[in-house]
């Protein structure tokens, strides 16, 4: 559950009376079924009147492999942070000189961190070869090699789990994958 205060001025809450006015709006993102989706609450607050609405659930542009959440993926930070957290390197020396310095309020301590990569564990999301399973030999180093700009069939050699997903078992399914994961540019 996420928690988000609309108002005029940072810090202030919004006046009863709509003093301040509006409209506001306060995204809220999360995963579902392994997937980025956000919630927009929208609050149109009138001198008097107030009026709120909840949008659906809808996907949000890609940005999974963005640990720090500071809008792009880099090997030494983002690509750092996953391999760590995948050989289980938890606690402070998880983000040591591995956050970008424009790592997002929401996603710059070991616990956020952790926990956002835990999501993406739990939700199969870093299960880049589609076998069931997060490995640090093989869906990590595919990750590693592909932000280090390693295209086709070096993708993937020596890579790729014996029992790899149909779906994703190619150095193109595979760079498709991966860049759906990422911001967009």
């Amino acid at each position: 559950v996420a928690e988000c205060m609309l108002s005029a001025t940072p810090g202030m809450p919004l006046a009863t009376d709509g003093a301040r006015g509006g409209p506001f709006t306060c995204t809220i993102r999360g995963l579902m079924n392994g997937s980025e989706y956000g919630v927009t609450v929208f609050s149109t607050n009138t001198r008097g009147a107030t009026d709120s609405t909840l949008s659906t659930a809808t996907p949000m542009a890609p940005r999974l492999l963005d640990v720090d959440g500071n809008g792009t993926v880099g090997l030494l930070t983002d690509g750092l942070l996953i391999v760590r957290y995948l050989i289980d390197i938890r606690g402070p020396a998880l983000t040591n000189l591995a956050l970008a310095a424009d790592a997002h309020g929401d996603r710059d301590t070991h616990q956020e961190i952790a926990a956002h990569l835990q999501g993406l564990v739990d939700g199969n999301v870093l299960d880049v070869d589609g076998n069931g399973s997060v490995g640090l030999l093989t869906d990590g180093l595919l990750i590693v090699r592909y932000l280090i700009d390693i295209r086709g069939p070096e993708l993937t050699n020596l890579a790729l789990a014996a029992d790899a997903h149909a779906d994703r078992d190619t150095h193109e399914e595979i760079a498709a994958y991966i860049g759906s994961l990422l911001p967009p540019r």
